[in-house]
């Protein structure tokens, strides 16, 4: 009778375990997670590009600042907000963003910016997009625009500028 109980008592605590870690937040999102995981990656790929069309605009000489990490020290104008959280080059909401220029060359002209899911097996998409900064003889004298977001499988992060699709 001891026994049973006993084996009862581990059976019901094995089952507990298995459905805390099914829930777990270090596990493969739900369903219903992914899209507000992948919405708030758009987001913040868009903050990225504003703060670094930010930079390149008050820093017409150098373009582009091509170090993310720049923008984590400055703040925007009239306010106490940084250009770039820090959070966002260390994984928020499970991307981890980063932005590369294409050339060395200064002023940074051309930047390429990827969010990339930190768990490549969570079957969430990656995103990116490219943005240029164009120093100009007539007015506006410096504008930046780019290309539209695109999306891909995170397993094929790499080729996002690529071989990407156009969000919707």
């Amino acid at each position: 009778m001891q026994r049973t109980r006993i084996a009862a008592l581990f059976i019901a605590g094995m089952v507990c375990i298995g459905f805390a870690q099914e829930n777990s937040a270090g596990r493969k999102p739900s369903t219903a997670q992914k899209p507000a995981l992948e919405t708030q990656a758009i987001v913040n790929l868009r903050k990225f590009v504003a703060a670094e069309s930010a930079y390149a605009m008050s820093h017409p000489d150098q373009g582009f600042a091509c170090d993310p990490q720049v923008l984590t020290k400055l703040e925007w104008p009239n306010s106490n907000a940084k250009l770039l959280e820090p959070a966002l080059l260390s994984g928020a909401g499970n991307y981890r963003f980063s932005a590369s220029c294409a050339r060395d060359s200064k002023p940074g002209t051309k930047l390429n910016v990827l969010a990339v899911p930190l768990d490549p097996h969570a079957n969430l998409r990656a995103f990116c997009k490219t943005e240029t900064f164009g120093p100009y003889e007539t007015a506006p004298y410096v504008a930046t625009g780019g290309s539209e977001i695109r999306s891909i499988s995170a397993a094929n992060a790499g080729s996002c500028l690529v071989s990407g699709e156009p969000l919707k």
